[in-house]
Parts: C-alpha cells; structure tokens; sequence
C-alpha cells in the first residue's frame, strides 16, 4: 500500500513545482501621432516624436479621450521625485508608495501635502500650447534667417563672379593698352633709327663732295703753280 502510494505523492510533488505564477503581461497601446502599437508609449513618444513629460502625460486629458479629474495637477516636493516635474494627481497615494513611504497623519506626510506645487490642468494645457507656438515660431524664424543667410551668399558669390568678369575685362584692356604702347614705343625706335642712318648717310655724301672739292682746288693750285 505504501509503495503504490508513493508515485502518487511524486507526481503531486513534480505537478507543484512546474507550475509557474501567471506573469503580467502589458498590453501594447497604439500612438495616435504615428499610428504603432507599442509596449511603452511614454518612451516611444519622448524618442520618436520628442514629446515632453506634461505632453506625455496629460495628452489624453487635452484632447478629451480622457474625463478631467476634479483638482489641481500636483507635482511632488520631494526627492527623486523633486527633479522629474512628473504630474500626478493622487499625490496622498504617491506618497505613501515605495517610493516615499510615508504614513499618513505624520508631520513629514503633512509637510509634504503642503510645499506640493498646485496647478490647475487649464493652465497647463494653455501653458503647452503657447510653449508649442512659441517653438514653432522660433522654427520658422531660424528658417527664414537660413533662407536669408543662403540668399545673401547666392548673391555674394553673383557679385563675387561679376566683379571677376570686371576685372579680367579690365585685365584684357590693359593688356591690349600695353601691347599698342609697345608696338608705338618699337614703330618710334624703329624710325628714330632710320632717320639717323639717313642722316649719317647724308653726313657721308657732304664729306664726300667736301673732300672731292678740296682735292679739286689743290690740283687747280698745283697747275697754277707749275706754270708761273
């Protein structure tokens, strides 16, 4: 009887130990911006579409496919929290998590309840609107000074282009001015030579007939001396 019982309590034993607790599983949430489903669409958002935390969060509440909850949105005051600026709106409950873990009615609890930044969810909403037109703007204006800073260098460079054509007209010009003035200066020498050779050649011919005349009159005074 024992040992026909025994494999039964194995069994039992093997069943227990395979069995696994049921694990919660998230349900993928589809982004309205682009249209995925994803697991985390909080991340998704902040590194896809660069959405900032209040947009994140409240997004749902802006457009209406959530109902406003009555109260202010609160921020909580302490640490880690402090420097997230994350938006809640059950901050007694927040408190008391494993975060805090604050008791309620104590003065730490209390003191906490009370420095909490309140802010109406209007004036957040209005705030993320303006900040939204404000960064549109200041992207159209950066636009328009790139439109105008790429106008200004097309026209430099016309202008640079422009001012070269002047200057390899003026550079031809002056080429050709200076080639004439040599072509002149040569036309000049050239003829400067001449009339000196002509004169050189006229010079020869006076002193030709000079020395011809004068060897004439010494043989006429050579014969008028022979015959006295």
């Amino acid at each position: 009887m024992d040992a026909s019982n025994k494999p039964e309590v194995e069994q039992k034993g093997e069943n227990t130990s395979v069995q696994e607790q049921p694990t919660h599983k998230r349900v993928p949430k589809r982004c309205l911006k682009c249209g995925k489903s994803v697991v985390n669409l909080s991340r998704h958002q902040k590194d896809v579409h660069g959405m900032k935390k209040l947009k994140r969060k409240l997004g749902d509440y802006f457009m209406g496919m959530k109902k406003k909850p009555e109260g202010t949105v609160k921020f909580c005051p302490l640490s880690p929290c402090k420097g997230n600026r994350t938006p809640i709106f059950q901050l007694h409950k927040h408190l008391q998590t494993s975060i805090h873990g604050l008791r309620p009615s104590t003065t730490s609890y209390i003191k906490a309840l009370d420095k909490a930044p309140r802010v109406s969810l209007k004036m957040l909403e209005w705030h993320v609107k303006n900040k939204k037109e404000k960064n549109k703007r200041a992207k159209h204006e950066r636009r328009r000074r790139k439109q105008e800073s790429s106008s200004d260098e097309e026209s430099q460079d016309t202008d640079e282009k422009r001012i070269t054509l002047e200057e390899r007209k003026q550079i031809k010009e002056g080429t050709r001015m200076m080639k004439r003035e040599e072509k002149r200066a040569k036309h000049a020498k050239r003829k400067r030579q001449q009339e000196s050779s002509s004169d050189e050649e006229s010079q020869d011919t006076d002193e030709k007939r000079v020395t011809l005349e004068e060897s004439k009159r010494i043989k006429k005074g050579r014969r008028m001396m022979k015959h006295q």
